[in-house]
């Protein structure tokens, strides 16, 4: 997993606090982006700004950004600094990115208490205004989002962070290690799924040709089946066990790595269709969520995912997140969705819904499964 981890959030969040707490705690270093403008231009971050005013400051944050470098380190961007989308989508290859969601009232508290200058785009806005612009910004580059108040001491608010990266950590490592464990077992009960045919077949109709990233593609099943129809298709997943099990004509195509991390590998609006069955069963929602904004991002204008996961009724309360054996000996927690919570996260991300397929898991008979078919 990545060593790295950025705090971001407004000014005022508490980076700078917490991220000394964290770092203490996880034997990381610890870098404060503002308190290494200071050192470095022998001037306050406000007298910078008062200076330089908004655009020159930037151009400077960026060069000076240049001469950080990220080794076991927890690091407090300057808030202007991540709202550089191209610079964070750098630092994310090698970081997780955890956004400090702060609300606006109590960073007005704050800033009252502790009576610093002005921020970048201040000037001429009320801080609602640049809360609300900056939130957006925020919003759509996190790995992990934490709730900071103010009723909560310094080492509560640290401890939180630290137990939410616990969970994203934890989550892909057993993943990886069911996953690894049985991986014959998983080939063998998996191969010949007739749903995923139906699936295959439905697929093909939507687009003919094009190039697809298969997230979560095992032992390379469903790469094997797109190759030979003549597609371009490459994979990734977790587990270095499922590769080293793959078909042979596919192995070159599997990449080993964590799709959360796929700037890493491939490049943005790389890929015509996103194929990924049964990836997020043990995710916990809002870890989802971010999965299907970096799937965005890997996908061109007009490109489309086809998705699958656990199917919960509306009416059943209880079946939202339990421990289960849908493969004979491998027990696994499953989180379960419904249809009206898929269809939400596809459409807050301005998805168009082509078309959605439930069906009964063939090999158990236990539970159902919703396929969805959506386009950027």
């Amino acid at each position: 997993m990545k060593e790295n981890i950025v705090l971001i959030g407004m000014s005022w969040a508490w980076k700078s606090t917490l991220g000394k707490v964290i770092a203490e705690k996880l034997w990381k270093n610890f870098i404060d982006f503002d308190d290494y403008l200071e050192e470095k231009h022998k001037k306050t971050v406000s007298s910078l700004l008062e200076e330089l005013w908004d655009e020159k400051f930037i151009t400077m944050e960026r060069l000076d950004y240049q001469d950080i470098i990220l080794d076991n380190t927890v690091f407090a961007p300057s808030g202007s600094l991540a709202l550089q989308t191209d610079i964070m989508e750098n630092i994310n290859k090698n970081a997780i990115i955890i956004y400090l969601n702060t609300d606006v009232s109590v960073i007005n508290w704050r800033k009252k208490d502790m009576q610093v200058g002005r921020i970048v785009w201040y000037n001429g806005h009320n801080l609602d205004e640049i809360y609300a612009k900056r939130k957006a910004i925020y919003e759509s580059i996190f790995d992990i989002e934490v709730k900071t108040t103010q009723e909560n001491t310094r080492d509560e608010n640290a401890w939180k962070i630290i137990e939410k990266i616990e969970l994203y950590e934890t989550t892909f490592k057993n993943i990886k290690d069911t996953y690894s464990l049985h991986a014959l077992t998983f080939k063998k009960q998996t191969e010949l799924k007739e749903e995923v045919k139906n699936l295959y077949s439905l697929f093909c109709q939507y687009i003919p040709y094009g190039k697809i990233l298969d997230i979560g593609c095992g032992y390379g099943r469903d790469i094997k089946y797109f190759k030979e129809k003549g597609y371009d298709v490459v994979g990734i997943d977790l587990s270095e066990k499922m590769k080293e099990i793959a078909y042979p004509e596919v192995k070159d195509c599997i990449f080993i790595g964590n799709a959360f991390e796929s700037q890493k590998y491939f490049q943005k609006e790389s890929f015509d269709w996103i194929w990924t069955l049964a990836t997020i069963v043990h995710m916990e929602k809002e870890m989802w969520e971010k999965l299907l904004e970096k799937m965005i991002y890997l996908l061109k204008v007009w490109g489309s995912i086809c998705f699958s996961t656990k199917l919960r009724e509306e009416w059943n309360p209880e079946k939202i997140k339990k421990e289960s054996i849908s493969i004979p000996w491998i027990k696994n927690t499953y989180t379960y969705y419904t249809e009206n919570e898929l269809k939400y996260f596809f459409e807050k991300q301005w998805l168009i819904i082509r078309d959605i397929i439930i069906n009964w898991d063939t090999k158990q008979n236990k539970d159902r499964w919703i396929n969805i078919i959506a386009s950027k």
